[in-house]
């Protein structure tokens, strides 16, 4: 473990200007802190939350909108693709939402 080895890996282009924007926007939309768009965790750190596709970009070459984002917490990132049934199909940000606030009542009683 820890070894440094040399790794030939091919990935997707993202466009860093569409990130910056679609997080602009969100910021703008919750008086300057950032908010997870799934769990409504806020934070004014950009580090703390992901651009999320939300048809990845393993679905093929596409010119993206701010629209075809999402503000995920790392978690939520997390939650959107580990829990897919299919790798090109992430859980929608809609259910992501139903699903953190169903578990949230449910540890409340």
């Amino acid at each position: 473990e820890g070894e440094r080895v040399w790794q030939l890996s091919r990935r997707a282009e993202r466009d860093a200007n569409l990130r910056r924007e679609v997080k602009r926007r969100n910021r703008e939309a919750n008086a300057g802190e950032l908010v997870c768009e799934s769990c409504d965790f806020r934070d004014s750190l950009d580090s703390m939350f992901d651009a999320h596709h939300r048809i990845p970009l393993e679905a093929g070459y596409r010119v993206s909108r701010p629209d075809d984002l999402a503000v995920l917490c790392p978690t939520c990132h997390r939650w959107a693709h580990s829990k897919a049934d299919d790798k090109l199909a992430p859980v929608p940000v809609e259910e992501l939402a139903r699903c953190f606030k169903a578990r949230t009542r449910s540890h409340q009683n």
